[in-house]
């Protein structure tokens, strides 16, 4: 089953579902060899598209024997003296239901189609919920581990305090996360993306290596034996999945490192798509007793009978110790213990609840609809009804077969419906935006098929209730004495009813759709600050070993940016640290500035920018005042530095900040070291899209007195299709250096399209689910004007024989349609002004109570039902006088 493709497993894991249909000695004796038989079958097509053929094959042969097998064992087990006294009312009650399908086929499979749409569109997007939000994590007692450092990073001297301090937590661990080695295996050199670590951190999440062995406490000291874990995708991607890759040596960033174990899957904990750990002490020595290296993220796991509030309180307390004792480094770290599914999951949380009340509110329209349809056929056996109940039938009997009917229809589109969440939930999977974590764990499982069930019984008693209690409810009497009048106006009235409820749903998932489509509008026409059009990102790390000085540093950048230049269909090149859309790369530190009076403790942060080359031409990012760096801003030069316009908005106000000068805060003992404002940069949207720019400082590269930034990002501006020249830009790296690799290559089109990935993907389906639910509204809707009209023949051809005109009938029928969509409009509102207060952290600068939007939803409703109601007002002006008048 491991061997499989994830679709096939789905597939089989659904058909192992659907043979619930089958008693269970079918199942316990024929069940596996079934299921074993399906998937070999698709593995033997070898392709996804042959679902379109099995599944409608398996679904006929399950309807054609399930029930067979049933009444199969239910006879065998049938009790020597007789038939139960329910089981013949049941089978008669059932062979009524299918007797009625055979009758009106066309009916059956609108419903049964209407249903199983719904049914697997609801259970498609409830499977993607449960594996990324409802299942628990893949660990022993998942739900006690937290995340420590949410909003807060930290050191390793600060997780020796938590650890020495906590009662409340039984272990935790801290790591480094996204740390980068460059591997040329037996190809192009390649990136690596690992995390350097605690050996506690495995002990935190109680995971082993399903080949060799776990980081010890000797392993991580400093000067220690470079050694690795492989993670098992890792493993997989470049070593074929071998068991001898235990003891072997490869070479990460020019350094030896020999691999002692290989991890499983729920080890990256973040999902955050690791190849290998290292340890902490060894990777990063010069972190093990600075507690202002402050880029580590810890987790912990509570201790038995410890709770999450006992925890933040205690963690709190530590923590402002902490800050008392190392004001200059601790004084903003306040931890909040969070569980580590809600840290993982983050906001995605809010994206998919949405859209499971969305698809959920189209299942319910569904329903209503299809009660109306169920209704009308019950009022079209109004006279047989009266006949039975005249005779003696109890009302109860009465009322049962369209009950029956519509758990017959319901149960039928529910088999159907989870075959289509098998599939729509396969299909989703592939829309989903960037950075969802935990897809792996999406799967057809138990509360799968237990919500699908659910849905179906509220579905069926939606659907059938209401035609049942109505059968039982009729008054004979009046129904066979031809004294209708109060009877057809009490089920016009509630047919009237369910067609407003209709709308009032479809004003409330339009409004949704609305919103969100115009709030993606808004958030796709957002400025970033540069031109975006044509630009190539790379992101660039040099090896410590080989560029571990200044100058080593400083030339290779300036060569591979001149190689970038001279290279043809790049327009120009530049190097920065920190490119905008991107949360990876960013650094900051604390400014102090020369003539601004502000206490040290209030100092503020900025992000660092180091750039290299024009950059600000590059990027098409306007220099609003002052001047862009020359080349004679090198390292020899005085210190320049060019603000951005939020820095220099909030910190000089109406001065200008020419001239004036900045530094970053000194460490202990010593002197500042000034730069000289020569510029002021526009903002740009640094992390996400529609985010304000935060103070940011740039600097030339050449200038930087830290040798730790051996990383960054290259831009170029190309020509129209910047896609086609990532190869070249590789090859003009690795002119400079055949061993250095880039990751991260893609545009700035690809990095927009990213960041509003997740707008677009709840946009595009809450709106698909709106124009399901405008056009089932419209059905409502012309299935009651032409019930109505049916019923009104008489009255209609009368009308006319009296002298009424035909366009007279016409706008008669129309204005019934519109005023019907007027009232449920008014229902709508009152339930849209409800539900859109969920949306409102949804929404970019779009208020819940928008007045356009709820203008145009209000104008489309009031179109369709008008559109709806011209077939119907059609038949009304063919009525015919002389017929309706013979009939008095």
């Amino acid at each position: 089953m491991t061997g499989h493709p994830r679709w096939i497993r789905w597939s089989g894991e659904a058909y192992r579902q659907l043979l619930r249909c089958y008693p269970m000695e079918f199942r316990t004796e024929y069940g596996c060899d079934m299921v074993q038989v399906h998937r070999d079958r698709l593995a033997d097509a070898g392709r996804p598209v042959a679902l379109a053929t099995t599944w409608p094959r398996l679904l006929w042969d399950t309807a054609r024997h399930a029930v067979g097998e049933r009444l199969r064992v239910w006879r065998a087990r049938r009790p020597p003296s007789g038939r139960p006294p329910r089981a013949p009312r049941l089978l008669g009650d059932l062979r009524l239901a299918l007797r009625g399908i055979r009758r009106e086929p066309g009916f059956a499979v609108v419903v049964i189609a209407t249903l199983a749409l719904g049914i697997g569109a609801n259970s498609a997007i409830f499977t993607v919920v449960n594996g990324v939000l409802l299942r628990p994590l893949p660990y022993d007692h998942g739900d006690r581990l937290v995340m420590l450092t949410d909003s807060a990073e930290i050191s390793i001297p600060d997780i020796v305090d938590w650890r020495r301090d906590s009662r409340t937590l039984a272990s935790m661990g801290a790591y480094l996360g996204d740390w980068a080695f460059d591997w040329s295996g037996s190809g192009d050199p390649i990136r690596l993306t690992g995390a350097a670590i605690e050996p506690d951190v495995f002990e935190v999440l109680r995971v082993d290596p399903v080949l060799g062995r776990r980081f010890t406490a000797t392993d991580n000291v400093s000067g220690g034996p470079r050694i690795a874990i492989l993670s098992y995708a890792a493993w997989q991607r470049h070593f074929t999945g071998a068991t001898d890759v235990l003891g072997r040596e490869v070479v990460l960033s020019d350094r030896a490192t020999t691999i002692i174990g290989v991890m499983p899957p729920e080890a990256d904990v973040m999902d955050a798509g690791l190849d290998l750990w290292v340890p902490i002490a060894v990777e990063t020595p010069w972190a093990l007793e600075s507690r202002g290296t402050n880029n580590l993220q810890a987790i912990g796991r509570l201790a038995e009978g410890a709770t999450l509030d006992e925890s933040r309180s205690e963690l709190q307390t530590i923590t402002t110790r902490l800050a008392e004792a190392y004001p200059a480094t601790n004084r903003r770290k306040i931890a909040v213990p969070t569980p580590l599914l809600d840290s993982l999951v983050g906001d995605r949380r809010p994206i998919f609840l949405s859209l499971l009340g969305a698809v959920g509110f189209v299942l319910l329209l569904a329903c209503v609809n299809i009660a109306g349809l169920l209704l009308v056929r019950a009022m079209s056996r109004g006279h047989e009804i009266a006949v039975r109940l005249a005779l003696g039938a109890r009302r109860a009997s009465v009322a049962r077969p369209a009950l029956t009917e519509s758990v017959l229809l319901a149960g039928i589109g529910a088999i159907l419906g989870l075959g289509l969440a098998a599939g729509g939930s396969a299909a989703l999977m592939r829309f989903l935006p960037g950075g969802v974590p935990r897809t792996d764990a999406v799967t057809l499982d138990g509360r799968v098929v237990a919500f699908t069930v659910a849905v179906t019984i509220a579905t069926t008693v939606v659907c059938g209730l209401l035609p049942a209690l109505w059968a039982s409810r009729t008054d004979p009497a009046g129904v066979l004495s031809g004294a209708r009048s109060s009877t057809g106006r009490a089920r016009h009235r509630l047919y009237r009813a369910i067609v407003m409820t209709e709308v009032a749903l479809c004003f409330v998932v339009l409004i949704g759709a609305g919103l969100l489509l115009r709030s993606l509008a808004r958030q796709s026409a957002v400025d970033l600050g540069f031109r975006d059009n044509h630009l190539l990102t790379a992101e660039i790390v040099l090896p410590e070993t080989r560029y571990g000085d200044s100058a080593a540093q400083s030339s290779a950048f300036a060569g591979i940016v001149r190689e970038l230049n001279a290279t043809p269909g790049f327009q120009s090149a530049a190097f920065v640290i920190g490119v905008p859309l991107k949360r990876v790369g960013q650094i900051g530190n604390t400014l102090t500035f020369e003539s601004l009076d502000i206490p040290v403790d209030r100092l503020p942060g900025a992000r660092w920018r180091p750039v290299q080359g024009d950059y600000f031409g590059t990027m098409g990012l306007p220099i609003l005042a002052g001047r862009p760096f020359s080349d004679r801003d090198d390292g020899s030069a005085v210190p320049v530095a060019i603000i951005n316009q939020t820095l220099a908005r909030r910190y000089f106000q109406d001065r200008s900040p020419i001239g004036q000068r900045i530094a970053w805060r000194p460490g202990k003992g010593q002197a500042p070291r000034w730069m000289t404002i020569v510029g002021v940069a526009g903002d740009v949207q640094a992390s996400s899209i529609g985010g304000d720019d935060v103070p940011a400082v740039y600097t030339p590269y050449l200038q930087r007195d830290a040798t730790w930034l051996r990383f960054g990002f290259l831009v170029v501006r190309t020509g129209p299709n910047p896609e086609a020249m990532a190869r070249a830009m590789e090859e003009a790296v690795w002119r400079v250096d055949a061993t250095v690799p880039l990751t991260r290559v893609e545009t700035m089109t690809e990095l927009r399209g990213r960041a509003l990935g997740p707008a677009r993907f709840v946009a595009g389906l809450v709106g698909l689910f709106a124009l399901a639910a405008v056009f089932i509204a419209g059905q409502g809707l012309y299935g009651l004007l032409a019930f109505l009209v049916s019923e009104r023949r008489q009255e209609l051809g009368i009308r006319m024989a009296l002298g009424a005109t035909r366009q007279a009938l016409w706008r008669g029928v129309v204005a019934t349609g519109v005023s019907l969509a007027a009232a449920g409009l008014v229902l709508g509102l009152a339930g849209a002004l409800v539900v859109t207060r969920f949306l409102r952290g949804l929404l970019f600068q779009v208020d819940p109570l928008d007045p356009p939007t709820y203008a145009v939803v209000v104008g489309v409703l009031l179109f369709s039902a008008a559109l709806a109601s011209l077939v119907p007002a059609g038949r009304a002006t063919r009525a015919d006088p002389a017929t309706a008048l013979r009939a008095l």
